[in-house]
């Protein structure tokens, strides 16, 4: 159901706008009976509004904008998930509250077409109880706040635009400002396998589970100091190479558990201060003959995996190598050392 072709049908000329148009300045949608929801039945609603007000039941809703809209409060009872997409941008205005087993999934830039923007303003958050937050966009500015409890949240850009995260620059940028305004006990994805070339400096993820996702290359500004820290586990996935623009520290970080992944053979480069403790590297695969370079400055250096069919160098300056536990079982596939 498209509702701007409805106002068309009914002879409604609405407000002319510089895109034509605008058939509806405010919709406000009320499906809030048991079970019942909004554009779940047949395909998500389309709209052509400027502003979006929903009640909605625990059946859900999940429309899409064809234009850019700004959502307000929405009233969800108990279960009742979110799904919003807009073409050209998403503003969030209002507090949206998942309940149950609801989450929410935001797309300012359904179409992909390098435009869509999505903003939270300020004093808006966006909860779930234990459930998945998803955002999806050209750009993200978050100017509220997010709180998943125990679930997901994802950051996730919507074409091959660079990211910066921390202090680094990228077009999708998520700074330390945005990454203390996000609550999570599960795992922060920032970053998907059609984002280009990662940038990070002075990330400060606190003790959150964080893992950086790319189709192209993981590297900080320069070798001084901490590009990421968090006690928590740091998760890099890439399918270029990481560390590789700022020789011979490579990667610089400070994190308690860290597993990497860096498909079609690239070369691995990390140094790690150890600051926080001791040093889990959990999962390491370059997926062909990238060489690995692991160097912890200090504490303990635990091994889980590590697989390549290069060349590994696993250094602990100051403390012991031994594996992470009695079970595990440490695969150097080619040359290396320890």
């Amino acid at each position: 159901m498209k509702l701007n072709r409805f106002a068309e049908y009914l002879g409604w000329t609405g407000v002319l706008g510089s895109d034509g148009p605008a058939y509806v300045e405010a919709v406000t949608l009320t499906a809030n009976a048991v079970g019942k929801g909004v554009g779940t039945s047949n395909g998500s609603l389309d709209t052509d509004a400027a502003t979006l007000t929903l009640n909605i039941g625990s059946g859900g809703a999940a429309l899409q904008d064809v234009d850019s809209v700004t959502l307000n409060a929405s009233t969800l009872a108990l279960n009742a998930s979110l799904n919003i997409g807009a073409n050209n941008g998403l503003t969030i205005a209002g507090n949206q509250a998942a309940t149950g087993t609801g989450s929410l999934t935001f797309n300012a830039d359904s179409n992909t077409n390098g435009v869509g923007t999505l903003t939270v303003n300020n004093g808006v958050t966006l909860s779930t109880a234990n459930q998945p937050v998803s955002v999806t966009a050209n750009n993200l500015v978050l100017d509220g706040a997010i709180n998943a409890g125990a679930g997901d949240v994802s950051l996730l850009p919507s074409t091959g635009v660079t990211i910066g995260i921390g202090s680094g620059a990228g077009t999708f940028n998520v700074n330390n400002a945005e990454l203390a305004a996000i609550s999570t006990t599960g795992t922060l994805t920032i970053g998907n396998g059609v984002a280009g070339a990662v940038l990070v400096d002075d990330v400060n993820a606190g003790t959150k589970n964080l893992s950086i996702s790319t189709g192209s290359t993981i590297n900080d500004s320069d070798d001084t100091g901490d590009a990421i820290s968090t006690t928590g586990a740091l998760t890099l996935t890439s399918n270029g190479p990481i560390g590789n623009l700022t020789v011979p520290q490579g990667l610089n970080v400070n994190v308690g558990i860290l597993n990497v992944n860096s498909t079609s053979g690239n070369n691995v480069v990390i140094t790690d201060s150890g600051a926080n403790g001791p040093t889990t590297l959990n999962v390491v695969f370059t997926e062909g003959a990238g060489d690995i370079t692991y160097t912890l400055l200090n504490n303990d250096l635990l091994i889980g995996n590590v697989a390549t069919t290069g060349n590994v160098t696993l250094t602990a300056g100051n403390g012991n190598i031994d594996a992470s536990s009695d079970d595990v079982l440490v695969f150097l596939m080619g040359g290396g050392a320890c």
